[in-house]
Formats: C-alpha cells, structure tokens, sequence
C-alpha cells in the first residue's frame, strides 16, 4: 500500500473486523496485528474511530499480558485524536 489517501474509504473496517474475530477466539496477538493495520488504514479524519481503535488494540496488548509500557500509545499514532478519545483510552489501559 503506497498511501492512506489512496485506500478506499472504510478499508479499515475490514481490518477491524478480522482483529475483533481474533481477540474473540483469544489470538491476541493476531487482534494487535489487525487493529495495527486498521489504525493505519483508518484515515485522521476519523478521530473516534482511531480512538476505538486504539483502545482495543491496548485492550488486545493488556490480554495477552504485556507491561503497561508496551501499551502507551506513541504520540504520534495519537495525532488527531480529540482528549476525549485519549480519556476512554486511558481508563482501557
């Protein structure tokens, strides 16, 4: 994929919706992996659905049992995401 802009709209969800299938069948890591690619795939328009995004993948990281440090998001993963969005994201956490 050479850019984000060039993605059709929604690709995203396809991404999402493999990752929710792994985290409900307990592949955790699978789940990171697809919410990692839904975020990328989810353009900056759509700060909430980043948002949500990026709490289930911290909620996927906290069930596999990684250390609370692997689950800050980097900041710039969090460009574009209203504070609201970064409160429900800190209570996941």
């Amino acid at each position: 994929m050479s850019t984000v802009e060039t993605l059709p709209p929604k690709v995203w969800l396809a991404h999402k919706e493999k990752a929710d299938q792994a985290f409900r069948t307990g592949h955790y890591s699978d789940a990171i992996d697809f919410y990692s690619d839904a975020v990328n795939a989810c353009n900056s328009s759509s700060a909430t659905d980043r948002a949500k995004l990026f709490a289930n993948r911290a909620l996927a990281y906290q069930r596999e049992g990684r250390s609370a440090v692997e689950l800050v998001v980097p900041i710039n993963d969090a460009q574009g995401v209203r504070m609201p969005d970064l409160k429900q994201l800190d209570r996941r956490c």
